[in-house]
């Protein structure tokens, strides 16, 4: 029996049933797993578009493990990573009959760091002395309270002090354990900036038989990120701890410290140069990064051949390497540019387009590859995702449609007589009226989401003056994201107000959402500079950059956002788009035939919908994580 005989069989044999709850033969996630097996025996790269309810990880998992190849699962967020672990590796394992070696590697600032640990004398809460004594992985984020934000990165890993064999305390390392416990195992699972570092390092990642990247449309923006360059004045924390903490005498420290300070005055100086909107003037502060690569040397070598401020001096040289790296970007087809970073500002150098890297550092350097999402392609066409994460030219895609019954599960309106996208008054009184005559009919069980702030703000304003007897609104910006999701859970009497990261990753399966509504097209903002000199560069080589570039980045946002309402077979629910131009433009048509196949209707229609199957509505097996 082949491996895709094998498979086959798998999932035809009571064995599926009894290892998975719930389990419900479907056969888009038999044709895909098919398709993962193909791959590991003929090679090649896979671009695979998996439907909500399709039940992806089981269909790349299952081949993995009967082929006995050593698997590198790489994804991009927590929440995957803990259902791969404890729920489909072990499903899988039980399906085939044998147990699974598989491991998590976390980054590097998610151990505790021994040196620093040492360094710091150990003067921290009772608590936390207790748990380093006892702790056996040093994941920090076991501890048994939250370790407090200061503090954090004083004792956690960092790429930039790290000593490696170095360092004295390396036989006990965290990281380094948990990283040789990961590449030893059949199933090693990390996150998209670990692959792309650990690649690139040569000595993270081991070989193995099939790469599979899930979550694959969010590998670019954490290629820019990996593969860039970053300079902002937090990197000099792992310098300033160095020196503080170490046996130099006071005048010495002075000094070094002195140095600091030039070298963060002069990073301060770099990254408020310009505003997020503004083309950055790299040749007028290439004197600047001369001065910063100065200081940096300076503290490179006063803090070198020293136990105590070795690390220190690594991280100096870091940030010197770093400066000289953006230098040279002038006149390349990077874009280097600032914006906002928590409290504080950074400078950026990011590669306009980072396929022609990750051609290299990835597709080649696995035998098999799956990229895998439930947002891969514009309307069937992979040509977006190909061309930007440089897949080889002789890709397989395919799309595995949702076994969901949309029609019969779903309505979407468009409301003609819209106001314009430009009247942010008018559009969120719209938004408003729509979402509070959704949240009376069901009782809540309500989301919108916005392209902007200012949407979202306007249409709470709107809420505040209109209010939903016994509805709470529940507004991004208000209180944390998980707070807002935790809310909503316990009680869906409630209208969700969110932006870009509830566009995305929001599982609410049931009866929980049952109203969705969408304020525009989510076309990206062309005056960010990363976009800008996108567009800039496509346009110079003769293409259309909004039919290349705007166009599919916004179907693609537009699907991840309509995704959010239909989340099992028992789901009812009503999709509201808030832009005719769905409708007008030419453009519309595409954007349509990448939503999923809901029933058109009127609005009235749409509400009479919703107060049919108010409150109604259920999770089938698995397909609420699937």
């Amino acid at each position: 029996m082949n491996l895709t005989e094998g498979v086959t069989a798998a999932f035809s044999g009571p064995a599926a049933a009894q290892a998975v709850p719930g389990f419900v033969h479907r056969q888009s996630q038999v044709e895909m797993a098919v398709r993962v097996a193909e791959t590991l025996e003929w090679g090649g790269v896979a671009m695979l578009e998996a439907g909500t309810g399709v039940g992806k990880s089981i269909a790349y998992l299952l081949p993995a493990v009967l082929s006995g190849r050593k698997c590198v699962v790489s994804t991009a967020t927590i929440a995957l990573q803990d259902q791969l672990l404890h729920k489909d590796i072990p499903a899988v394992g039980r399906m085939v009959g044998a147990h699974v070696d598989a491991a998590l590697l976390k980054g590097r600032s998610n151990y505790l760091c021994l040196r620093k640990w040492s360094l710091s004398g150990g003067e921290a809460q009772g608590w936390l002395q207790t748990w380093v004594r006892d702790t056996r992985d040093g994941d920090m984020g076991n501890a048994p309270r939250e370790i407090p934000a200061g503090l954090r990165p004083k004792l956690s890993c960092d790429g930039l002090d790290c000593l490696g064999t170095q360092c004295g305390c390396f036989s006990q390392c965290f990281y380094y354990k948990a990283r040789n416990a990961a590449r030893k195992a059949s199933i090693m699972v990390l996150n998209h900036h670990l692959l792309l570092c650990g690649l690139a390092s040569g000595d993270l990642i081991p070989e193995a038989g099939l790469l599979v990247v899930d979550e694959a449309h969010q590998l670019a923006d954490a290629a820019g990120e990996c593969l860039g360059v970053v300079l902002s004045v937090p990197m000099l924390d792992p310098v300033i701890d160095a020196i503080i903490q170490s046996g130099l005498e006071p005048g010495r420290k002075e000094g070094l410290l002195g140095a600091v300070r030039s070298a963060a005055a002069v990073i301060t100086l770099l990254t408020g140069k310009t505003a997020d909107d503004a083309e950055y003037p790299l040749s007028q502060m290439l004197p600047e990064l001369d001065a910063l690569m100065g200081f940096c040397d300076v503290l490179k070598e006063g803090l070198s051949g020293r136990d105590d401020t070795i690390g220190g001096g690594q991280a100096a040289a870091a940030i010197g390497e770093a400066a000289r790296r953006i230098a040279e970007l002038e006149g390349s087809d990077w874009c280097v540019f600032t914006e906002e970073a928590g409290r504080q500002r950074v400078l950026k150098g990011v590669p306009l387009e980072p396929g022609p890297e990750l051609s290299t550092l990835v597709w080649d350097a696995f035998s098999s590859a799956v990229l895998t999402s439930a947002t891969l392609s514009v309307a069937g066409d992979f040509s977006y995702f190909s061309r930007r994460l440089g897949v080889p030219s002789e890709f397989f895609g395919e799309v595995f449609p949702s076994p969901f019954n949309y029609p019969d599960q779903a309505m979407l309106a468009i409301p003609e007589a819209l106001p314009s996208r430009d009247d942010h008054q008018s559009l969120a009184a719209t938004a408003w009226r729509v979402a509070s005559e959704l949240a009376r009919i069901l009782g809540g069980r309500t989301m919108v989401l916005f392209t902007s702030y200012r949407n979202l703000e306007l249409t709470l304003e709107a809420s505040r003056n209109d209010p939903v007897p016994g509805v709470r609104v529940l507004a991004q910006g208000q209180m944390p994201r998980s707070a807002i999701l935790e809310s909503f859970r316990k009680d869906p009497g409630a209208v969700i107000l969110g932006t870009r990261s509830f566009w995305e990753g929001i599982d609410l399966a049931g009866d929980l959402l049952q109203g969705l509504v969408i304020d525009r097209i989510p076309f990206p903002s062309p005056g960010h500079p990363l976009m800008r000199a996108r567009i800039a560069s496509i346009d110079a080589r003769g293409e259309n950059s909004f039919m290349s570039l705007m166009l599919p980045i916004a179907a693609i946002r537009l699907r991840q956002g309509a995704g959010r309402l239909i989340r099992s077979s028992g789901d009812r629910g009503v999709l509201v788009l808030l832009d005719e131009k769905l409708l007008r433009a030419g453009y519309g048509k595409t954007l349509m035939a990448s939503l999923p196949p809901f029933c058109r209707a009127s609005l009235e229609e749409a509400y009479t919908f919703a107060g049919e199957h108010a409150g109604s509505g259920g999770v089938s097996g698995a397909e609420a994580n699937a």
